[in-house]
């Protein structure tokens, strides 16, 4: 079974991992293999994301891991500025 994950990507279990894919919902237009060993190391990945300070990508200013907002100027740090 495909869960939706967001942004156009889909998953779905393999027998020896995860299958990501994009798909515009007519046709599938990228296809990613997760081996276990590649999955281990994105949950690394996102675990590190929990401990490693927030750079305000406005004014430089370091917050705290869990910050939503920059002490500084405010800017929202879930996501990306655009500027």
């Amino acid at each position: 079974m495909k869960a939706y994950l967001g942004d156009a990507v889909y998953a779905e279990s393999a027998m020896n991992g995860v299958v990501l894919t994009t798909s515009n919902g007519v046709e599938v237009s990228n296809t990613i293999v997760l081996e276990p060993e590649v999955i281990a190391a994105l949950f690394r990945f996102v675990e590190s994301l929990k401990t490693a300070p927030r750079i305000c990508p406005r004014c430089g200013e370091t917050n705290a891991p869990a910050s939503l907002k920059c002490d500084e100027c405010g800017l929202d740090l879930t996501v990306e500025d655009s500027r």
